[in-house]
């Protein structure tokens, strides 16, 4: 295990998903109007939690068969197996965290819960207003729905330096709307052991 305290990589990438509104962009945006197809990254200000139907962990630190993955489009087997297969493992004041993914998903252990907690950036593509992400676990597939305000003048344009910016307006994890009070939320997917899932936003 790795002791650290200062660590760029770790700092940036938990600080970006409290956050859940910092923008990173590929490229500076034009001056004017929103771009087409530029790529973004932000935030998630939803804590996911991946339970059996008797609420009991799916996730185990250490076998990273168990680990989510969430991308930006669908993606092949293969591609699953070698973004768990770089997690980087870190000890904090708050216990293990794993970064992997190329650092856009993290684990760790969420003592208010006593459950494993799951985040991931969000990702778009300008001018769309809303991006499907698949969310992988095990055999199962669900999908993050993402829906984008951009905006033009606000703080956020003038701490990134950009000229437009992005809001998080709303977020669906299988259809389920999963954000609260339009701001942050929690979500415990249980996967009954008979097959399917079960959204509970809030508690189980």
């Amino acid at each position: 295990m790795k002791k650290i305290y200062t660590c760029m990589a770790l700092f940036a990438a938990l600080l970006l998903m409290a956050a859940g509104c910092d923008l990173f962009l590929d490229h500076i945006a034009e001056e004017d109007g929103i771009p087409e197809g530029v790529s973004f990254y932000t935030g998630c200000p939803i804590s996911m939690y991946f339970v059996d139907e008797n609420g009991n962990d799916l996730v185990t630190i250490g076998n990273t068969s168990t680990y989510p993955t969430a991308f930006s489009g669908p993606v092949f087997e293969e591609a699953i197996e070698r973004a768990v297969s770089n997690a980087q493992e870190y000890t904090t004041d708050e216990g293990v965290v794993l970064l992997y993914n190329n650092t856009s998903n993290t684990l760790w252990n969420d003592p208010s819960e006593g459950k494993i907690r799951f985040q991931t950036f969000f990702w778009g593509v300008t001018p769309e207003l809303t991006h499907l992400m698949p969310v992988y676990l095990g055999s199962s597939v669900d999908t993050l729905t993402v829906g984008y305000k951009y905006v033009t003048a606000s703080d956020k344009v003038q701490i990134t330096g950009a000229s437009w910016a992005v809001d998080i307006i709303s977020v669906h994890y299988n259809g389920v709307d999963v954000l609260l009070n339009n701001t942050t939320g929690k979500v415990f997917i249980e996967k009954p052991s008979q097959g399917g899932t079960i959204v509970h936003v809030g508690s189980i």
